[in-house]
Parts: C-alpha cells; sequence; structure tokens
C-alpha cells in the first residue's frame, strides 16, 4: 500500500500550523482576543464584474492606498492579508534550510509559522524589561544567517509602540531586510513608518484592512516597500491573489476613511 508520508517534506510531518481565534471559537460573536472590529460596515457591491478576472497589477486599489499613506504607487504591494505578504518576503529573500530570520518576540505568531513552513531558521530576540527594543539582545540574535528582522508596532500582544527608530539605525549599515508590522498603526498616535521606507530602502512596512477598517473577513493587507522589492514581490506572487470582490469593497471603505477612524474613537474610547 502507498504510503503518502513518504512524499511530504520530512520536516513539515509534525509541523503544527498556526491555530486562529476562529478555528477554536467557530462561526459565532465577535473575537476581541483576535482583535476583530465589533463595527461592521454595511457596503453596497452590487456593481461587481465577476465574470471576468482581476487586474493582476491591482493599480487602481494600489493607487487609492497611495492616497490614503501618502506614498507613490509603486511603493505599494498588496497581498490576501499581510499573512501572504510575509510568506512571499521569506521566498523572495530567504534560501531554504540556509537563511534565517530573527523574530522580536512576544508576537505575532505567523512570523514563526511561516518561517517554519519555507524550511528557514527563525531566531527569537526577546523584548527588553519595558517591552521595548533591546538592540544588545538583537545583536546577539542577528547572526550571518540572518536576512529578516520582523517586528510588530504596536506590538501583538504587549500594545504598545516599539522604538523603531533604534532598529532602523542598527539595520541601516547592515545587510538585513527589517519588517515592521504596523497591523494596529491606526489605533497610534504615533506617527508610522512607511514614508521611511523613500530613506531606508531595507525597510518593509506590513499594514491591513483586517484591524481598524473592520474587514478582517476580506482578506486584505499591504505593504510599503523600495520600488524594487514591489516590482520583485510582483514577479513571484500569484497571477490573481488579490480578487474583485475584496479589492471592491477595500476600494469602498477607503473612500470613506472618516467611516474606521469615527470606529477607532469608539474603540479606544
Amino acid at each position: 500500500m502507498l504510503e503518502l508520508k513518504s512524499f511530504i517534506r520530512p520536516e513539515l510531518l509534525n509541523f503544527k500550523p498556526y491555530t486562529s481565534a476562529r478555528h477554536l471559537a467557530g462561526n459565532g460573536g465577535i473575537l476581541l482576543d483576535a482583535n476583530e472590529n465589533p463595527f461592521d460596515k454595511i457596503i453596497d457591491i452590487s456593481d461587481i464584474i465577476a465574470n471576468r478576472y482581476p487586474d493582476p497589477s491591482y493599480k487602481t486599489l494600489r493607487d487609492a492606498f497611495s492616497d490614503y499613506i501618502e506614498l507613490p504607487g509603486e511603493n505599494i504591494f498588496a497581498g490576501a492579508g499581510s499573512d501572504e505578504i510575509i510568506d512571499l518576503l521569506l521566498r523572495l529573500f530567504c534560501v531554504p534550510n540556509q537563511d534565517g530570520v530573527v523574530i522580536i518576540e512576544p508576537t505575532y505568531g505567523m512570523y514563526k509559522v511561516s518561517s517554519e513552513l519555507n524550511g528557514v531558521i527563525a531566531r527569537s530576540c526577546l523584548l527588553g524589561d519595558d517591552f521595548d527594543i533591546d538592540i544588545s539582545k538583537l545583536h546577539e540574535a542577528v547572526s550571518e544567517e540572518t536576512k529578516l528582522v520582523f517586528c510588530c508596532s504596536p506590538n501583538n500582544p504587549t500594545g504598545n509602540v516599539l522604538s523603531t527608530d533604534k532598529l532602523l539605525e542598527y539595520t541601516s549599515d547592515k545587510e538585513l531586510i527589517l519588517v515592521v508590522d504596523e497591523a494596529y498603526m491606526e489605533f497610534s498616535n504615533h506617527p508610522s513608518v512607511t514614508l521611511k521606507v523613500k530613506d531606508f530602502p531595507n525597510l518593509i512596512v506590513l499594514r491591513t484592512l483586517s484591524k481598524a477598517w473592520g474587514l478582517a473577513g476580506i482578506r486584505l493587507g499591504y505593504c510599503a516597500a523600495d520600488e524594487q522589492i514591489v516590482t520583485a514581490l510582483m514577479k513571484i506572487k500569484l497571477p490573481y491573489n488579490i480578487n474583485v470582490l475584496s479589492e471592491r469593497v477595500a476600494l469602498l471603505a477607503l473612500e470613506n476613511k472618516i467611516v474606521m477612524e469615527s470606529a477607532v474613537s469608539d474603540i479606544l474610547s
């Protein structure tokens, strides 16, 4: 009898997948521990043309993100949630079973899960006692194999904004790609570092519509990065990674930023 396990990569036989809150709780209710926005948006998408393939370059969507974060569309890449972008970055920069990443923890679990899935060595760097960056610990964690450094700011689960300037200073003269995940930036009164991709070509900033925008269900994230990185990501993504339904909902939401800002204000209060 054929033993199918023999076809599976050995390191994945005992692989532990990411367990989401929805996996554990089922389909009912609002999952506050998963940071689902409780304010639902009623959006009319009756004008969707569903019998045509979407624009693989999603120029209209990138232009809308461009207006929101004030960066050229050439510096923006969109994916099926930030999770897809994390996976693509690992595949773009890391050679399996050779290169590694450093993850500043405790933080979002998908950085490690995606690294392991791609055969990339993941090393942990713990936050300092004040839940902020400890450069000495980061220096100890970084090795010759390190290609990427992942952090989340504001951080999940500690909630604080990290001193990303320290990270930018540390990585600026090193052959490292710094990935700053700003999934929760709309809830912070600190400035985003998205505009700094103009000055730091090794900086990538992840953003999402899942949190403040209340659109976790459409699975749409984006990142700001140097144009060369965006061009490379466009080459390796699936041809139609953003579907027309998700794109249309995202465009309508981005046209109504005031709705998002109102929801954020209510949540913070």
